[in-house]
């Protein structure tokens, strides 16, 4: 009697484990296909000025597409020509559009006044 208790219950962890197994499945094929879907529509809706970053890293400015091209302006009069399928996500900066805050401006540390170089810049003994 207890046999045919413990194999009925191996086989319902055995169709359990099958079932969640099943569903794990599904839920990557429906995740898959929900994101190929946002980047179809992030790529539709890129026009002329969005700033962007490519899956390499280049970060640019969309000057023109064609078909399933993009022109990204990457510094002063330097174009790279780029599938659209490359370009990931659009670029906003870490300190917001803006950049630096209001009134303080991106300035380099200064040397201490003493001439010895800061603690962890790598100007010490073990540096030269």
């Amino acid at each position: 009697m207890h046999t045919s208790s413990a194999s009925a219950s191996g086989t319902i962890l055995y169709y359990g484990i099958f079932a969640l197994f099943i569903v794990m499945i599904v839920w990557m094929f429906w995740q898959q296909s929900r994101q190929q879907k946002e980047k179809q529509k992030f790529q539709a809706g890129l026009r002329r000025g969005d700033r962007v970053v490519t899956q390499g890293g280049l970060i640019g400015t969309v000057r023109d597409i064609r078909g399933d091209r993009a022109v990204l302006e990457v510094g002063e009069h330097l174009r790279v020509e780029v599938l659209l399928s490359a370009v990931s996500q659009r670029y906003e900066p870490a300190g917001g559009a803006g950049g630096a805050p209001a009134g303080k401006e991106a300035r380099p540390a200064e040397a201490p006044k003493d001439g010895k170089a800061p603690a962890g810049s790598g100007k010490g003994k073990r540096g030269r």
